[in-house]
């Protein structure tokens, strides 16, 4: 996927307020990467999950773990990822991704 639909009034969606209220500014921009991330990798299929080990996770985010762990848990309370956690890899998983999808990466298939 070379791009998704961003609504102009994300900042303002409830959810994301949340998150904007017990992370600030970084915890939206952590929404943003996380989503990159794992749409990056629909182009090649349906799949709206990406499974990491905590270490590469934290190279994507540029976080610390505990500070993504706490992020998650507060996400996945809201409902707005699906984490999984085994052993020593966690998989972010949205499944809205394919609602935002990008007219090209649809035409390419």
């Amino acid at each position: 996927m070379r791009w998704f639909k961003h609504l102009v009034c994300s900042n303002r969606d409830e959810k994301l307020r949340r998150i904007q209220d017990e992370f600030g500014l970084e915890g939206y921009g952590l929404y943003w990467i996380i989503l990159e991330t794992i749409a990056e990798k629909l182009d090649q299929n349906n799949c709206t999950h990406m499974e990491l080990s905590y270490k590469n996770w934290k190279k994507v985010t540029g976080i610390s773990t505990k500070k993504l762990q706490k992020f998650l848990i507060f996400a996945q309370e809201l409902e707005i990822f699906i984490v999984k956690n085994s052993e020593n890899l966690i998989t972010i998983g949205c499944p809205n991704l394919l609602k935002y999808r990008d007219e090209y990466a649809s035409r390419k298939k």
